[in-house]
């Protein structure tokens, strides 16, 4: 059993408890995953803008942790998507 929120047409609402499927609760979990991995990725793409202009001289005080940000991130992504994490050095 979930609660669900009914909302009214006079932007009113209240809750009620509701038996859900599989089959529906399958696709909220595969909506989140959706949400996440394109959260990373978006993320990951501006790290890669970062490591582009560091090769380019610029300099990043936190670029250690930016380098282990994504290396995290890539590992998420990775398990997201049903890969095997890597191994860094």
């Amino acid at each position: 059993m979930m609660e669900e929120i009914v909302y009214n047409p006079d932007g009113t609402y209240y809750t009620r408890e509701r038996e859900f499927d599989e089959g529906f609760l399958k696709s909220i979990e595969n909506s989140k995953k959706q949400r996440r991995i394109i959260e990373i990725q978006n993320r990951l793409n501006e790290l890669t803008q970062d490591f582009t202009q560091m090769q380019c001289g610029a300099v990043f005080e936190d670029a250690d942790d930016r380098v282990a940000e994504f290396q995290t991130l890539h590992n998420e992504l990775r398990t997201l998507l049903g890969k095997e994490p890597r191994e860094y050095k």
